[in-house]
């Protein structure tokens, strides 16, 4: 079984400004309500691992599958029965407004229990942590000073 959720929304925040804060993935919990914390093992980009503790449930590793400067990335995590593959992707719209999408993609035997489990949180962490992405975008990148 496969089961998938996508979010998106438009913004003015420019594609560098976006994956400033994408870049900076320790910092990713100030705009992601799912995530406790995040440690990579080195810089962020394709084959980039790490360990993602979310606020609620263990913590696992997580590898970048794909990547592609400014437009999107993917990262995979692996759960007993599961991979959950989470999609970040950037669009340009025209006139300066860009769409941003997140999506979540669970496979795998167990995938059904996690989409019973998770799915609901999922949705509405996912919509959160995009308005913080862009909330946080259109003023500043994570390395300005204020």
């Amino acid at each position: 079984m496969v089961w998938s959720i996508e979010v998106e929304r438009t913004t003015s925040a420019p594609p560098e400004r976006l994956w400033a804060w994408y870049e900076a993935t320790d910092r990713a919990p100030e705009w992601d309500p799912l995530i406790g914390r995040i440690r990579p093992d080195g810089p962020f980009g394709l084959g980039a691992t790490g360990r993602n503790k979310p606020r609620t449930g263990p913590s696992v590793r997580y590898v970048v599958t794909e990547y592609e400067q400014l437009a999107g990335y993917i990262e995979v995590s692996r759960a007993p029965g599961a991979s959950m593959a989470f999609g970040h992707r950037i669009t340009d719209c025209g006139g300066g407004r860009w769409r941003v999408r997140h999506d979540v993609v669970c496979s795998g035997p167990l995938s059904a229990v996690y989409r019973l489990v998770l799915s609901r949180s999922y949705r509405t962490g996912m919509a959160s942590a995009l308005d913080g992405l862009i909330r946080l975008a259109e003023a500043s990148g994570p390395h300005d000073r204020s």
